[in-house]
């Protein structure tokens, strides 16, 4: 569960060692190099049993759904896609797409209710518990918004993945801020568990995976997922836009007729300028003097999750390149350019 932790600490790792090939993690401590090759090939050993497996998901209990989080991450990341869709598609047995938000992405619970749980709703009457936006929404969110990343014609998996992303938020009293572990679907309940249990589990997925999307859909036209968007006036194809992100943290925006994934390391987005036709954005910061302690420079990083979008030689002009990712001075009106070919 949350194991993409680890491709986060990885990827870290891997950009230390890039930056500095004889880095050290301290005298009790292997070099960072042998460490990275280590911790590479252990996580692909793990990636391999799962690709050589028929069913390569499950957890420690028959009715849980917490392995296919690791299971899709690292066999996408090790460029094994046909075990990655396997599972990917075994998620979508349970998360669906549907016009009400407690199921719109929200994985059903059958059990955690007796160690987690303050009631036990069904107890005693021979039916399961019914409990929606467990956190096992947010956690096999995971694997279906990279996914989408990767292969944005599958518009599907994000309509799931935003009911989920917005879903967690729901288990948290907007009065108290204490989070609830789900939502009790039993019609004599209707109501959030007072206990958080294994809330957390779903709020790293929300924390991980929260951005804007701005889509341009074959039917629909350009939409903005937890986002603003508006069209400029003075462009006759609408191929000028001004994206505003609306979501929790304003850390990450997607950019899909790209395959273009925008990442604030530090910082966060105020709004983006996108000229489709000229090949251009300009994305301005979020300057606040009070965080200006925190840090001195915004960290951009880009990366293009998919081949099946143009654009290529992704240039940031405002801002120099330093261990993966794009660093801009944290001033007010900071802003970066980005072009592409």
């Amino acid at each position: 569960m949350d194991g993409t932790v680890f491709r986060e600490v990885l990827e870290a790792l891997k950009a230390e060692v890039a930056a500095n090939s004889t880095l050290t993690l301290g005298p009790q401590m292997d070099n960072a190099t042998e460490m990275l090759a280590a911790l590479t090939s252990g996580n692909q050993r793990r990636q391999e049993s799962w690709a050589s497996q028929p069913y390569p998901y499950g957890s420690e209990f028959g009715f849980d759904t917490t392995g296919q989080e690791e299971v899709v991450v690292w066999n996408l990341y090790f460029g094994n896609f046909t075990a990655a869709k396997h599972t990917v598609d075994h998620i979508l047995s349970y998360m669906r797409s549907s016009p009400t938000w407690a199921y719109n992405g929200g994985a059903r619970s059958w059990g955690d209710a007796g160690n987690n749980a303050k009631w036990l709703g069904a107890y005693g009457t021979g039916f399961d518990d019914r409990g929606q936006m467990h956190y096992r929404s947010g956690l096999n969110m995971i694997p279906l918004i990279e996914w989408y990343r990767a292969n944005p014609d599958d518009q599907f998996l994000l309509e799931v993945s935003m009911g989920a992303i917005t879903g967690q938020l729901t288990n948290i009293d907007p009065d108290q801020g204490a989070p609830g572990m789900m939502w009790w679907a039993l019609p004599h309940m209707m109501t959030h568990d007072p206990h958080s249990g294994d809330y957390g589990l779903g709020f790293f997925g929300h924390a991980l995976e929260s951005g804007a999307y701005f889509v341009v859909h074959k039917q629909l036209g350009q939409l903005c997922y937890l986002c603003d968007l508006q069209q400029s006036e003075t462009a006759a194809t609408n191929d000028k836009v001004l994206i505003t992100p609306k979501d929790s943290f304003r850390r990450n925006v997607f950019i899909e007729p790209l395959g273009l994934y925008l990442i604030a390391e530090a910082g966060r987005f105020a709004t983006l300028e996108l000229d489709l036709a000229a090949k251009m954005l300009v994305i301005n910061f979020d300057f606040q003097a009070s965080e200006n302690e925190l840090f001195t420079s915004f960290r951009l990083k880009l990366q293009k999750t998919s081949a099946s979008r143009p654009g290529s030689n992704f240039k940031v002009t405002d801002g120099a390149l330093v261990r993966g990712a794009y660093e801009i001075k944290a001033l007010p009106g900071a802003k970066a350019q980005i072009t592409w070919e």
